[in-house]
């Protein structure tokens, strides 16, 4: 970086780099020193001053004197980032007041920068747990919209410990200060939904997705909330009547499939698929969690009806489908079955790279077992014409490695290196299996 900056050296990038090494060898002083040459060359490098206010507090927790280094921060505005670094550095000192201080000294240069509340709030949380009264840390809180985001970092650090009920509290202020900031919703029904309160919840959500259509996280937890709502046996078409066919609804549907689902509701898991993918024929979730219902209405000893594979075709979507319920099936030990499942994923999508993967799990294992198939031919057909032959044979190896034969894995891996040399994970399995056979100059050598 030396050289760099001798042949450029008004290029920002290249100051900014030998500061990352120097505060990785600890030379915090040259580092400080190279963030503000950054910021001068560029004063639009913003995580650049958030380096430089990192820089400053690990300066500090060395002991050093840093009077010399403050000199260099301005009044104006793009210095926030310094004092508010500075702050999460002493946070994880855990000097919380100090701490909340820099926290300050960063709002008063910049009323509106957001991190700065959010690290307050931390703050304040951490230094409650600790002193219990924090009324003096408290005393020049506003009421304006940006202190909300003081009161959902504090919540954020609540919900973290599994507080959720004083979480839900704390971002109800938050909604209060800054009704129109769909984050605060989202966050206050996710602490409803861990304190089983479903119904306020999907409203929350609900408004969340209001005020932010495109509010992918907020759809998510919304069918998470309905899920569970349903799994509880409550009447749920007064939360249903809101949904239109916007594409969007199918992260709803998919992670409400997904509850229903983990309480092995298959029937009504596979409806919610069906929709999602109704809306949203690219919804890889949702095609992903069909085929493990699937998977789990079979491992149950039930029989797959053709309503329960109404809709599926030979789209090349399916593949992942077909992949999920060979992944069930393989897990239950029906390794015919589970190969015949992941033949149709590749069959409809020949780039469908974990379907490879399972198909020379399962091939292995029935070959081991010497149990008889009609996949010869099948496996003839990916030797010949396999883009991620690699995988097969990582997967077959897997397979042998799982029940010990270690020398014969380690064949399969390493024709798996001959079919793609540029897959790291065929060496580092081909390293494992070496060590198990205690050739270790070999492993070190697949390792590196």
């Amino acid at each position: 970086y030396c050289k760099a900056i001798e042949l450029d050296s008004y290029n920002p990038l290249y100051h900014r780099n030998i500061a990352g090494s120097h505060r990785e060898l600890g030379s915090y002083e040259q580092a400080i020193s190279a963030y503000q040459e950054v910021t001068r060359l560029d004063p639009s490098y913003e995580n650049d001053y958030s380096s430089w206010g990192y820089a400053l507090g690990e300066l500090e927790q060395s002991g050093a004197d840093i009077g010399s280094y403050t000199k260099q921060i301005s009044n104006s505005l793009e210095f926030a980032p310094v004092y508010s670094s500075w702050g999460n550095s002493l946070w994880n000192q855990e000097k919380y007041e100090a701490a909340i201080e820099k926290c300050r000294q960063a709002i008063k240069l910049d009323p509106t920068y957001e991190r700065a509340y959010t690290g307050w709030g931390h703050a304040l949380y951490e230094l409650e747990q600790r002193v219990g009264d924090v009324q003096a840390q408290r005393e020049d809180i506003g009421n304006t919209p940006q202190f909300a985001h003081l009161y959902n970092g504090w919540g954020n650090a609540l919900h973290s410990k599994k507080r959720y009920e004083a979480a839900a509290k704390k971002y109800q202020i938050a909604i209060e200060l800054d009704p129109f900031n769909p984050l605060f919703r989202r966050n206050i029904a996710g602490s409803l939904r861990e304190l089983g309160n479903y119904k306020q919840a999907i409203s929350a959500y609900q408004e969340a997705t209001r005020l932010d259509s495109s509010y992918k996280d907020a759809y998510i937890g919304w069918g998470y909330a309905l899920g569970q709502l349903e799994r509880k046996g409550s009447d749920i078409q007064a939360h249903i009547e809101v949904f239109d066919d916007t594409q969007i609804f199918s992260f709803l549907y998919a992670s409400r499939a997904e509850v229903l689902l983990d309480a092995e509701m298959c029937d009504a898991a596979i409806q919610q698929c069906k929709k999602a993918i109704s809306i949203d024929s690219t919804c890889k979730t949702a095609y992903g969690i069909w085929g493990w219902a699937l998977g789990l209405i079979e491992k149950a000893g039930n029989t797959v009806e053709p309503y329960h594979t109404e809709g599926i075709d030979s789209a090349s979507a399916f593949s992942e489908l077909y992949n999920s319920w060979g992944n069930i099936s393989y897990r239950s030990g029906k390794y015919a079955l589970a190969l015949h499942k992941y033949e149709k994923a590749i069959y409809l999508d020949r780039h469908c790279k974990g379907a490879y993967a399972g198909w020379g799990a399962a091939w292995g294992i029935i070959e081991q077992d010497k149990q008889i198939t009609d996949n010869t031919q099948f496996f003839q057909e990916i030797t010949d014409s396999s883009v991620f032959l690699d995988e097969v044979y990582m997967g077959w190896g897997d397979s042998l490695y799982s029940v010990e034969d270690y020398a014969t894995a380690l064949e399969k891996y390493q024709q798996a290196i001959q079919e793609n040399k540029n897959n790291a994970l065929s060496y580092y399995k081909s390293a494992l299996a070496l060590h198990k056979l205690m050739r270790y100059e070999a492993a070190i050598s697949n390792y590196q």
